[in-house]
C-alpha cells in the first residue's frame, strides 16, 4: 500500500489566505494508484457538488495523461505537482541562460534556504494536450534541481510558489 495526500485550496483566487484543506488516502495499492487524483475529485464532488479548483499532490499518483483530463474538464481543475526527474531534463536546466532566472525569497523564519533560484517557462509533456507551465528551482537545499508543473498560468512564479510553499517544503526536507 501508498500512503497518498493531496492538498486542495477550494477557495483558490476567491480566498487564498483560507488556507488548504489535506485529504489522505494509506489504502491505495500500486495498481490504481495513476488515478488517486481523478478518484479524489470524484469523492470531492459526491461530498460537495461541486469540483475542487485547486489540487496539490505528488506526480507518483497521477499521470500527465490524467492532468489533461483535468485541464480539459468542464471545471478547469487547476493543479500543481512535481515534475518526475530525467536525465534529459537535468541536463536542459545548464542550457537556460542566466538572464532567464528569477530569485524568490520564501517566507519564514524558520527555514534553511530563504531564496531560491527560478525559472519560469513551458514544457511539453507526452500525453497532455495544451499548454503547461514549468517552475524549475535550484539552490534550494537540494542537490539536483526540482521541477514543478501546473496549468496555473494566472498569478506569477513568486505567487505561486508563495501560495503553495508546503511544496518546497516537501522539496527542502
Amino acid at each position: 500500500m501508498l500512503f497518498f495526500e493531496i492538498r486542495i485550496n477550494p477557495y483558490h483566487k476567491n480566498y487564498p489566505a483560507a488556507g488548504y484543506l489535506s485529504y489522505t488516502d494509506a489504502e491505495i495499492k500500486h495498481r490504481n494508484k495513476n488515478d488517486a487524483i481523478l478518484d479524489f475529485v470524484d469523492f470531492w464532488k459526491k461530498g460537495r457538488g461541486t469540483a475542487p479548483k485547486m489540487l496539490i499532490s505528488n506526480s507518483k499518483f497521477t499521470t500527465y495523461q490524467n492532468l489533461s483530463n483535468l485541464n480539459e474538464s468542464k471545471e478547469n481543475i487547476k493543479f500543481l505537482t512535481l515534475r518526475r526527474r530525467g536525465r534529459q531534463l537535468l541536463q536542459n536546466v545548464s542550457t537556460i541562460p542566466n538572464s532567464d532566472w528569477q530569485r524568490i525569497r520564501i517566507e519564514g523564519k524558520k527555514r534553511k534556504i530563504q531564496t531560491v533560484r527560478v525559472y519560469d517557462g513551458f514544457c511539453e509533456l507526452r500525453n497532455y494536450k495544451g499548454k503547461i507551465r514549468q517552475l524549475i528551482l535550484t539552490e534550494h537545499g537540494r542537490e539536483q534541481p526540482s521541477f514543478l508543473i501546473t496549468n496555473d498560468f494566472d498569478i506569477d512564479a513568486k505567487e505561486q510558489i508563495f501560495q503553495h510553499k508546503y511544496v518546497l517544503v516537501q522539496i527542502m526536507k
